[in-house]
């Protein structure tokens, strides 16, 4: 379709973290247990001239990709960026109770909870020795009936988030009379890789619609000149086009779609958080050990690198398992990382600035998924070309969402296992929005990672889904994959079955992401404070 069509955004009501996204090396949360409708509005004011917009971000991403273009390291900028998001109390607080009808889906996720009944999560609040079980609700270290985040700032820096943070965590602790029941700080990691090791955040929608930016009408996702495919629209090469209404509310969600809703409760975003720890030692070790069972059983030669790529969908350095039979030694383009599909031969293609793509291969069974397998994380939460229990691929695309996460904790020190530090908690503070939690990430986390027959039949997302039967006793119990061997070898499939859980949910919520004219029209003047009201020392 024409660029012409798509919907002009106000860049300056939509906060940068939901569009394009914080890319900033470290990241703080932030969460108070607030539900005082006085205190939270004038927390909201406070807040107000430090929001970071869209169009702020915007910019930021313009300078990443001139630099990377230059080949030159990304801008590192000393200002302090900000977002704020509101759990179900604090909106209902504040009055705001327009924002709960918002929540469409039968499970009303953002009104519930995140409950393990809604998540599969395990219940039991201890481990079978008796130990605390640390994925438990009532243990999580944010987001526990003890631990209610009602608001959750989300801070962003290039050097020392948490010191550059502190004056305006101080500052709202002091209006809400309350000290922060969580904070923890992220960074990114060398290669903007995850702690098991591989490249994250690759494969993200591109979203239509133009912002006025310095006077210049531009688009918000840079069009590269990728044909069309089966009524798909791209961005980069395998960058689907989404409308922003899967993203922002009161916003189109095709063509013909108005949506009317007042301006304090258009562009905003519902936000899911999920603090998951990772195991990295149990991940390597177990891999390491059901690699060599699986030559045994298989008779096909694979080790713990291939078993780990195939569980992931890709190899650590990002690139597909669907491009590639083994990590390439140079990184791919960024045009190129994600131009394949599961079932369809791609052609090479020619970019508009000729740059040349080459083409990918399809899948002799991809109903098995030789070479990326079915259970595969990667295509388990987007199975591109593939039907599924839901439908085909633009249903599949509509479940998509934008995903903002980053790592916490120290990175593992696989030449040193006796490292000290290796003992620390690490792991991603997972952050995704999107327009609907109940019709997007319930879709992927429930319906599909936590099962072995959604989206198509195989087994379970051994990377990251929850298997907690009901004969468990809330208990985790073994998740089983199906392995048939890589290509036409292995005609009969021999099961991989994980012993150990190798991340772990130990926080989190669901939250309203506001837009600008939200915090106006619900930030209340500040006040002078009673002694008495001051948070205390």
């Amino acid at each position: 379709m024409s660029n012409e069509q798509e919907p002009l955004l106000d860049g300056d009501d939509i906060q940068g973290n939901i569009l394009p996204g914080f890319n900033r090396t470290e990241r703080y949360l932030v969460a108070f247990t607030c539900a005082e409708g006085l205190r939270l509005q004038r927390a909201l004011a406070r807040l107000r001239p430090e929001i970071t917009t869209m169009s702020q971000a915007l910019g930021h991403r313009d300078d990443r990709k001139l630099a990377f273009l230059a080949g030159a390291p990304p801008p590192q900028r000393t200002d302090l960026w900000v977002n704020v998001a509101l759990g179900i109390a604090a909106t209902e607080a504040l009055g705001a109770h327009g924002v709960a009808a918002l929540d469409i889906g039968e499970n009303m996720p953002f009104t519930q909870g995140m409950t393990p009944s809604l998540l599969g999560d395990p219940y039991a609040q201890t481990l079978p020795d008796g130990a605390e079980n640390p994925a438990a609700l009532a243990n999580w270290k944010v987001g526990s009936p003890s631990k209610r985040a009602d608001l959750l700032l989300i801070f962003a820096h290039d050097a020392d988030v948490v010191t550059e943070a502190a004056p305006v965590v101080a500052e709202i602790a002091a209006l809400l009379g309350c000290q922060p029941i969580y904070c923890e700080a992220g960074r990114m990691l060398d290669g903007e890789a995850e702690h098991f090791g591989f490249r994250d955040g690759i494969s993200q929608p591109g979203v239509r619609g133009k912002i006025m930016q310095n006077g210049t009408e531009r688009l918000v996702t840079t069009r590269y000149g990728v044909p069309s495919r089966d009524g798909i629209d791209f961005g980069k090469a395998g960058q689907p086009l989404a409308w922003p209404g899967q993203f922002l509310t009161g916003q189109s969600t095709g063509p013909t779609d108005r949506p009317m809703l007042s301006p304090e409760l258009t562009n905003g975003s519902f936000l899911v958080f999920r603090r998951l720890l990772q195991d990295v030692h149990a991940f390597y070790a177990d891999t390491d050990s059901l690699a060599r069972k699986l030559t045994v059983d298989s008779k096909v030669e694979i080790d713990g690198a291939g078993l780990r790529a195939r569980i992931v969908g890709r190899f650590p350095s990002g690139a597909a398992l669907m491009r590639f039979d083994k990590d390439p030694i140079r990184q791919e383009d960024p045009n190129a990382v994600n131009y394949f599909e599961f079932g369809t031969e791609l052609p090479p293609i020619v970019l508009d600035d000729q740059t040349k793509i080459d083409g990918s291969a399809a899948d002799p069974d991809v109903l098995r998924g030789r070479r990326c397998p079915v259970w595969a994380h990667t295509r388990k939460v987007n199975p591109r070309d593939q039907p599924t229990d839901r439908g085909g691929r633009v249903e599949t695309q509509g479940f998509q969402m934008l995903r903002r996460g980053i790592p916490f904790g120290p990175p593992f020190d696989h030449a040193n296992p006796c490292n000290l530090r290796n003992k620390e908690s690490r792991g991603l503070l997972f952050l995704a929005y999107q327009r609907s939690i109940d019709r997007q990430f319930l879709v992927l986390n429930s319906d599909w990672m936590n099962t072995r027959t959604g989206p198509q039949a195989g087994g379970f997302d051994l990377l990251v889904g929850q298997y907690v039967p009901d004969e468990a006793g809330g208990q985790y119990a073994p998740k089983s994959a199906s392995f048939f061997g890589p290509r036409s070898q292995a005609a009969e499939p021999d099961f991989i079955e994980p012993q150990r859980q190798w991340i772990i949910p130990t926080g989190g919520g669901f939250f309203f992401a506001p837009s600008l004219a939200f915090i106006d029209k619900y930030g209340a003047p500040l006040l002078a404070l009673r002694e008495t009201d001051r948070a205390p020392a």
